[in-house]
């Protein structure tokens, strides 16, 4: 097998300030828009073979992969028929399918802060490392006022699953 390369998709976005994390690795900062609108939402280019959890496209099977919330209008809210194992509405579904879609949503990417702050060693972290990186959100943005936890008495949230990565 030939030896792994870079994506080529990864060269697209100008990337900001490569932050160091606590194991030592390096956090790529694309910018939080970057991070709302494409991160894992356009497919891969690159058919060569590349480590999918560093490349910032979807690539076929991949959890990670998620809808724009531009285009498909859903909210952060988790989806609970996609929790239970599939949701019949698809791209259609107002709500989030996936950890990824519901913490990267526009009304939830970085508005908390980190539980290990500065020391975060997740090369993707849905949270804001510093007060000043609070993003504060359009509430009207967020998607339908219903959510599914009302509508079925169910739980919210992705339970067990821990949305750092």
């Amino acid at each position: 097998m030939e030896p792994s390369r870079p994506c080529l998709y990864a060269s697209l976005p100008v990337p900001g300030p490569h932050v160091p994390v606590a194991s030592g690795a390096v956090r790529q900062d694309y910018g939080s828009e970057f991070y709302m609108l494409r991160f894992k939402v356009e497919r891969c280019t690159n058919p060569l073979p590349h480590d999918h959890t560093a490349c910032p496209a979807a690539h076929h099977g991949e959890k990670a992969r998620r809808r724009c919330p531009l285009k498909y209008r859903y909210t952060g809210v988790p989806c609970p028929d996609f929790r239970k194992g599939s949701c019949k509405r698809g791209d259609a579904c107002p709500w989030a399918h996936g950890v990824f879609e519901c913490w990267l949503h526009p009304s939830k990417y970085r508005t908390q802060l980190c539980n290990d702050g500065p020391m975060c060693s997740r090369p993707v972290c849905f949270f804001a490392h510093t007060a000043s990186e609070l993003r504060e959100t359009d509430l009207a943005a967020a998607g339908p006022a219903v959510s599914p936890k009302s509508r079925q008495g169910g739980k919210e949230g992705f339970a067990g699953v821990d949305p750092g990565v």
